[in-house]
């Protein structure tokens, strides 16, 4: 019974291998940064990005890292330690590079509400912006440390879009999604264009609310519940919004330029269902209420969405009008796509970001793009990655050591003699195993030469699986000849480049032809080992 215990112990180990029509890949653009929360570009700044760090800084990445003097540094001034507040959100004027603009969105000392404020680049040098020139632009109290919003953009129409949630807590308690009394729970439209400090900021004359007696005029939509992240399309100037659910749902919504004044629906829905909710806001079903696009259940695997962009570079031409996203619980990264009336295309990236170990994909906060339209996305782990096409890369492999024969003869594990990684990725084949056995490539980067029989099986391993470097194991059944090919988890990435790897498959089978396989009920046998190494 044996070989069942090898495999209770190594086959959950299994995991799919995932790919995009163009195989993608991720290179790091900075790494070391304190919480990146947020990446901006400057509008026709086609050399730096900037991205928030939560708590207090922005720091300007230019030329192959991060700069080592932040561009901003407003620490002093922002609550960062309590529940999602910081320094959130970072958008440039679009005449940043003559009047040297920008705004920044975060929660303040000592009682978290949230600032947005304007400030100004530095005179003499474009890397640092002017702390003395903050002009506070609106205030916004906030009851609970959570559902902050933070994002900030300025949309097709030079206007500023504010994203804030509804004050926190869970369920809406105070019902602010759906009152137009209150800033919270909605998104703002203002006009920052001629800012002073008597009047910091202007309404819109096209606001839909701005006769509507007893309404904020600032809002623009209502019905939110914490848009963390959301951006505009560069082509058609679409609003993509990823709305963060509370039990049932989360949800990415879609709106049409200059289509002000829709109600979003929370906290009477959730997604596309309708919540427990009642009181004096509240009815549903309701026609009013604008349906999602998009939506996933929350549950105990993905609770959290992370809104991105819509690609619009050149490096990868068929990814143009995809959409990225990802969640924070489940540490997957996703593109779909629209073609005005459903979603389509869904499309799994974590495989292809998140080279083994460290996971590039974990804790992602947010995503960005520069100013040419390249794609970029930050972890809380303090990495800045951006999204780049693959590129053959090749390795080079040695066989070491000797494994368990099996009752069909010596075992070996082989690749081809000038391997490349690329689409499909890097394959190996396993020999000399009874017809249909069961096969395990494992996959790991702690060698043990020589084999150590770590599980007691009698079963000599040449990795070591209870190393916390031990990657997966990928299962594969033999063919008639007793042959079997497994796809190795190694993407093609830039960032793995010099990296060795250590492979093995081992076979577990029944009975099966031949006296020397029918000697017991149950065989087990294992290859030698093979060193793949990532080449320059």
């Amino acid at each position: 019974m044996r070989p069942h215990l090898l495999w209770l112990a190594l086959a959950f180990l299994a995991a799919p291998v995932l790919s995009a029509q163009t195989p993608l890949a991720v290179e790091v653009a900075a790494s070391g940064l304190a919480a990146p929360l947020a990446i901006a570009h400057a509008p026709g700044d086609f050399g730096r990005l900037f991205v928030v760090e939560r708590p207090g800084s922005i720091r300007v990445l230019k030329g192959g890292g991060a700069l080592p003097t932040p561009f901003l540094d407003i620490s002093s001034i922002v609550e960062s330690l309590q529940g999602e507040r910081g320094l959130l959100g970072l958008a440039f004027h679009p005449e940043f590079a003559t009047n040297g603009w920008f705004f920044v969105n975060y929660t303040r000392q000592p009682d978290g509400a949230t600032v947005v404020a304007r400030y100004k680049v530095s005179a003499a040098n474009p890397d640092i912006a002017d702390p003395a020139s903050a002009l506070s632009i609106i205030t916004i109290p906030q009851p609970f440390d959570n559902h902050n919003g933070g994002d900030l953009k300025f949309g097709p129409d030079g206007y500023l879009y504010i994203g804030l949630g509804d004050g926190g807590l869970g369920g809406d308690p105070f019902e602010n999604g759906q009152n137009l009394a209150q800033l919270l729970g909605k998104f703002l439209r203002i006009d920052v264009n001629a800012s002073t400090v008597a009047a910091p900021y202007a309404v819109p004359a096209t606001n839909p609310f701005l006769s509507t007696p007893g309404a904020r005029p600032e809002i623009w939509s209502l019905g939110w519940r914490n848009p963390w992240r959301y951006s505009f399309d560069r082509l058609t100037g679409d609003l993509w919004v990823a709305d963060v659910g509370q039990e049932h749902r989360e949800e990415v919504d879609l709106e049409a330029p200059g289509a002000g004044g829709l109600n979003y629906g929370w906290r009477c829905i959730e997604g596309d269902l309708c919540t427990n909710y009642s009181g004096s806001t509240c009815t549903c079903p309701n026609p009013a209420f604008t349906p999602p696009i998009y939506v996933y259940p929350h549950d105990a695997t993905e609770c959290c969405i992370i809104g991105g962009c819509i690609y619009r570079g050149a490096a990868i031409p068929d990814l143009r009008g995809a959409y990225f996203y990802s969640d924070f619980c489940s540490q997957r990264i996703y593109s779909i796509r629209w073609n005005g009336t459903s979603v389509f295309g869904k499309t799994e990236h974590t495989a292809e970001f998140a080279p083994p170990p460290p996971l590039v994909s974990a804790l992602i906060a947010s995503f960005g793009e520069d100013a040419a339209g390249e794609m970029y996305f930050c972890t809380l782990l303090g990495d800045v990655f951006k999204i780049v096409p693959q590129s053959p890369v090749k390795v080079g492999v040695t066989n070491y050591g000797a494994g368990l024969p099996g009752c069909a003869g010596a075992h070996s594990i082989e690749t081809s003699s000038n391997p490349v990684l690329g689409n499909p990725i890097f394959e190996l084949s396993c020999d000399h195993a009874p017809a249909n056995a069961l096969g395990l490539a494992l996959l790991g980067d702690a060698k043990l030469d020589p084999f150590v029989d770590s599980l007691f099986l009698g079963l000599p391993l040449a990795i070591d699986v209870f190393s916390t470097s031990f990657l997966q194991g990928i299962d594969f059944v033999s063919d008639a000849a007793g042959n079997g090919r497994s796809a190795l988890p190694i993407p093609n990435a830039p960032i793995l480049v010099g990296r060795t790897f250590y492979a093995q498959g081992i076979w577990v089978w029944g009975s099966a032809p031949g006296a020397a396989c029918n000697s017991s009920i149950f065989g087990m046998s294992s290859t030698d080992g093979l060193e793949i190494t990532i080449l320059p």
